[in-house]
């Protein structure tokens, strides 16, 4: 069947892995109805191939409440997969489901579940790190991998914090633990803003009147960057804090944020009335809120699809997702 020896990403059988990789170009190129049509295929040829699972997995996370359901089954076992029987040289994808696994719990309101992923991530890489440090061979191959990885698995954590209320206090001090930690600051320097903006979310929710004013001031922060992430989370700050202090002036910066983030991204009206963080100026402004989201709302996709092998279920194609492409090198 496979290629003795050969082994990537879960799959020794070469046809499958040349569909997988067939279908992570289709990805890129936009083509998701062809891209989710090779992942099948890959799967359909060798169950084992974790990457072709995992994106597959992630095409179906975007879709209604049923493909999402399934999209979570698809990662879930794409995860489990590659956590059985890891070496230390890792496998790649256990790192990227857990994150994407951890980011569609928060996304379904299942906080504790989306923090109990982040932190058993956070663990297996410390883990990681403290044996390369064993084989100082290892860790030059590995290194940069894992502290990029380490920097994902504590922005993730802030994320679902922002939404655990009972937990906020908790991993407050854990992250502001985190950002002050000198051997991170290379792997936090790319995702500080964001952390950043996320930490001052708890720090408001924790009814820290000064949070804004701090972030405000701070140099290092950029509130206009171009970055649909960046301005997602300055919108739900916002709102956050409109809550907590009463000032009605973070009402419409939460506005001015959103707005911004959908027009460089559009989030489907689904994921936005489920965020926590965004309640507040959903009750409040909840006419402009919803001109917003109408505007700029993601233009609809062809409903052909292939079948998830072993389900009878069709897929309906998604927005793009990073994809995974090889091994680290």
């Amino acid at each position: 069947m496979g290629d003795k020896g050969l082994t990537v990403l879960g799959t020794n059988y070469w046809r499958s892995y040349a569909l997988f990789n067939a279908g992570v170009r289709r990805e890129q190129e936009g083509d998701l109805e062809s891209a989710e049509k090779l992942y099948v295929e890959a799967l359909k040829r060798d169950p084992r191939n974790r990457g072709a699972r995992l994106n597959l997995g992630a095409l179906l996370l975007a879709g209604n409440d049923h493909d999402r359901q399934r999209g979570i089954e698809q990662v879930k076992r794409a995860r489990e997969e590659s956590s059985q029987g890891m070496t230390v040289e890792a496998d790649p994808i256990y790192y990227a489901s857990s994150v994407r696994l951890a980011a569609t719990l928060y996304n379904e309101k299942k906080e504790q579940e989306a923090l109990n992923v982040a932190t058993d991530l956070l663990k297996r890489i410390n883990e990681k790190l403290a044996e390369m440090d064993r084989l100082p061979q290892l860790g030059r191959k590995m290194g940069k991998f894992f502290d990029t990885l380490r920097g994902i698995g504590i922005l993730q954590i802030a994320l679902t914090a922002n939404v655990a209320n009972r937990l906020t206090q908790r991993y407050l001090a854990y992250l502001q633990k985190q950002m002050r930690n000198a051997s991170l600051e290379k792997t936090l320097k790319t995702i500080r803003p964001g952390l950043a903006i996320m930490v001052v979310g708890l720090r408001a929710f924790n009814g820290d009147k000064g949070a804004i004013a701090e972030m405000e001031a701070d140099p290092t922060l950029d509130c206009t960057t171009p970055s649909a992430v960046q301005q997602y989370n300055l919108a739900c700050t916002y709102s956050i804090a409109a809550e907590t202090t009463g000032e009605a002036g973070y009402l419409d910066r939460a506005l001015s944020h959103f707005a911004f983030a959908q027009r460089l991204q559009p989030r489907h009206r689904t994921v936005v009335e489920a965020d926590e963080s965004l309640r507040y100026v959903r009750k409040e402004r909840g006419q402009r809120f919803d001109e917003i989201i109408e505007h700029y709302k993601p233009k609809p996709r062809a409903a052909a699809s292939p079948e998830v092998p072993g389900t009878g279920q069709p897929q309906v194609p998604m927005a793009p997702v990073p994809a995974i492409t090889a091994t680290p090198a």
